[in-house]
């Protein structure tokens, strides 16, 4: 019985955590050395891996002043692959439209590097940032996002994305155009 009220009382502290979660910033603050203004969502998944395929791919959403990225984590996605500067990432939209957007810097796959937490602390995976520009944007916030396409030197990935993963992205990125971020200092 005690274990039945606890669930009960929990429960929908737990439900609204998730809503707390996804209406705040995991960042919002002004770094002390080069005064910029940092904003960051929480990670979350963008499309689960499978026993077929295994890729996971997590995402959170940057600014940092004006300008705004993409961080890619992905997990099991090989122990030999590279992602070279400037490799594609080609995001098609339901609405048709297809928006690519370019890796910022070399990196190559390493144990843990695609780990949030300490989920897959121990697999092999990667991190990637992928500047947005105005253009992009625009067009992520018009239409769900339903297939990714990420290149690296051996070929690329491919992955679905459902609906509610793709409704959360763009709810992240909504957040984070509209979030009241902290003021630089010495203005």
């Amino acid at each position: 019985m005690k274990r039945i009220l606890l669930v009960v009382f929990m429960l929908p502290l737990l439900c609204n955590g998730q809503s707390i979660r996804l209406s705040t910033l995991a960042e919002n603050r002004v770094d002390e050395f080069s005064h910029d203004t940092i904003a960051t969502t929480y990670w979350h998944t963008l499309s689960h891996g499978t026993i077929s395929d295994p890729l996971n791919i997590s995402f959170r959403i940057c600014r940092t002043n004006n300008s705004y990225s993409v961080e890619i984590k992905m997990m099991d996605a090989g122990t030999k692959t590279v992602v070279p500067k400037n490799a594609a990432f080609e995001i098609s939209l339901e609405n048709g439209e297809l928006v690519t957007l370019y890796n910022s810097e070399y990196q190559a796959i390493c144990r843990g590097c695609g780990a949030i937490n300490y989920n897959g602390n121990d697999a092999p995976g990667i991190t990637l940032i992928y500047p947005l520009n105005k253009a992009d944007i625009v067009s992520l916030q018009r239409s769900y996002i339903s297939k990714l396409k990420l290149y690296s030197a051996e070929g690329y990935w491919h992955k679905r994305v459902n609906e509610r993963n793709s409704e959360l992205f763009m709810n992240y990125l909504e957040l984070l155009i509209n979030a009241r971020l902290h003021p630089v200092a010495g203005s």
